[in-house]
């Protein structure tokens, strides 16, 4: 058993220089070269590298040694770790405000249902009543947020999944608790089998509770969210990429320019793009580079377009908004020609697909 394991130290060293051994080499290779470019793009580390100005620091009229106390870059990045750590635990950002990250806003819906608040809080209250039977949900609930801690998010639900388990657990056991102390109530009164009618009423609140939910939920994700936030979901790629992949071996080269985050990643995907293809064409030394801002591969080249010098090449092909491939002057220009517009929603034109023959 874990007790046993824990007591005997013998046995507790030879399995702990197992797994060092074992983990020591997928650490090295996390921290190293370019299988490091995801950690250090969203370590919270970056939030160390902006040190207090001189000007801040001394702004304020207070003795040096009291100054250093309050201002200084020890002070606050321990207070930045503090409230990623304390935000996982905020009732806003549970139940009541949307996410700021662009790809995770369900609009007018925090990351768990308003109504049960309520069961989590008397869930939470019966853990604390009976503290050693749910000793190992508490830790689990404590460090839980500890990895997202680590990133420069503030809140990123996704990043804590085994803390919303817990969440649920908790909630479930409020209102387990709940129902268990209203039968005891209603076996006391003068009225016959209402605890068991409870039995079945409580349940079904709960449930349809959960149906409001899930309708508002359907709401935000169908309906609202196309409509407000269909920018944040790189629109475009799906339906020009594949406009692409059929023209591809026309062109020398393929200019995409888009204003959202890593746009290769959409071009792979929907162009089916062999993985052992895109490995061997990549340029290992340019993607070093963090924050990483070199994304080319093969025939494919992401970077802004600039239409005066652009329009002198041939035997090219470019993905962009009618703001860089403007329709004016790519009818003034003898060998370009528009292949399709992408209309987005709202019914403008989000990408334009142009070539140079």
């Amino acid at each position: 058993s874990a007790k046993q394991i824990l007591t005997d130290k013998k046995r507790l060293l030879r399995i702990v220089t197992l797994v060092g051994i074992l983990l020591l080499p997928m650490l090295v290779l996390t921290f190293s070269g370019v299988t490091s470019a995801r950690f250090t793009t969203t370590s919270i580390v970056k939030l160390w590298s902006f040190p207090l100005s001189d000007a801040f620091s001394k702004s304020h009229e207070l003795p040096e040694t009291l100054n250093f106390l309050v201002h200084n870059q020890y002070f606050y990045f321990l207070w930045e770790l503090a409230a990623r750590y304390i935000g996982y635990f905020s009732p806003m950002n549970l139940f009541v405000r949307e996410s700021a990250e662009p790809g995770l806003i369900i609009p007018t819906l925090a990351v768990l249902p308003p109504f049960t608040s309520i069961f989590l809080l008397i869930g939470l209250f019966a853990i604390f009543k009976n503290l050693t039977q749910y000793k190992s949900l508490v830790i689990l609930i404590l460090i839980a947020p500890i990895p997202a801690v680590m990133t420069w998010n503030l809140f990123q639900s996704v990043r804590v999944l085994p803390l919303f388990v817990c969440f649920s657990i908790i909630s479930g056991l409020g209102a387990y608790t709940t129902m268990v102390f209203l039968i005891s109530k209603f076996k006391s009164s003068i009225f016959e089998n209402n605890h068991l009618r409870l039995r079945v009423i409580f349940p079904t609140l709960v449930a349809i509770l959960g149906l409001w939910h899930g309708f508002y939920l359907f709401d935000s994700l169908m309906i609202l969210l196309p409509l407000q936030h269909f920018g944040s979901w790189q629109p475009g790629f799906k339906e020009s990429i594949p406009v692409i992949g059929r023209l591809e071996d026309k062109y020398e080269q393929i200019i995409i320019e888009s204003p959202h985050a890593q746009p290769y990643i959409f071009t792979l995907f929907y162009q089916a793009y062999p993985p052992e293809k895109y490995l061997k064409e990549l340029n290992y030394e340019m993607i070093k580079v963090t924050p990483r801002n070199y994304y080319d591969f093969g025939k494919y080249k992401f970077r802004k377009i600039y239409w005066p010098e652009d329009r002198r090449g041939h035997k090219i092909l470019f993905m962009g908004t009618i703001y860089s491939l403007p329709e004016q002057d790519i009818k003034s220009t003898p060998n370009a020609r528009i292949i399709k517009d992408i209309i987005d929603k709202n019914g403008n034109v989000g990408v334009r697909i142009v070539v140079l023959d």
